[in-house]
């Protein structure tokens, strides 16, 4: 994605967040009254809250997570000496406001870790990046899986991001219910602000 693509985003965000704030919208969002599948009543979305500044990594077997516009969201193996910031494999764990350990997993050059479809409640959907909205399908819990090891289980489905077959650049994530196994198990360690 090119700077300027990124530029023209980050603006429309701040443009769209002082139009929001020049009409009195500022106060949480609620429950969309027609909102569609994938809200759950009463409490269908909530409030963005500022994107974490903290840069993170998400691997598997050594391999980052890397949304990518023309792949999709993937494990990928980065050129050597390349900068991870220009290849999306940087992402922000936003924390869901009243929500222990749940958290909008936002690509730094993207959108949000979401069900690629919003809806599908079904072991075996892919994981995809969607612009954020809020959605349940965007909010994720991360227990541990072992030592140091995490997993993610959406808040909607209540499957967890699973890699799909075995874990070399370019497997795909999928929803399959959590077990807690090595394909469900992922480092995360700290990149940078």
């Amino acid at each position: 994605m090119s700077n300027l693509t990124t530029y023209a985003r980050k603006s429309l965000r701040l443009l769209a967040l002082v139009a929001a704030l020049t009409a009195g919208a500022a106060a949480p969002a609620l429950a969309d009254p027609g909102a569609g599948p994938g809200d759950d009543a009463g409490t269908a979305r909530a409030a963005l809250p500022p994107t974490d500044p903290g840069m993170w990594w998400i691997m598997n077997n050594g391999f980052p997570l890397q949304d990518n516009a023309v792949a999709g969201v993937r494990l990928t193996q980065l050129p050597p000496g390349s900068n991870p910031v220009f290849f999306g494999v940087l992402w922000h764990f936003t924390p869901v406001p009243g929500k222990a350990n749940t958290y909008f997993v936002e690509n730094h050059n993207a959108g949000c870790l979401d069900i690629a479809d919003g809806i599908s409640q079904s072991a075996g959907a892919g994981i995809e990046v969607n612009a954020c909205d809020g959605t349940l399908s965007q909010q994720w819990v991360t227990p541990f899986h072992g030592g140091v090891r995490y997993g993610m289980t959406n808040v909607w489905s209540n499957l967890a991001a699973t890699v799909k077959g075995s874990p070399v650049p370019n497997a795909k994530l999928h929803q399959q219910p959590v077990n807690g196994s090595a394909a469900q198990s992922f480092d995360m360690p700290f990149f940078g602000f």
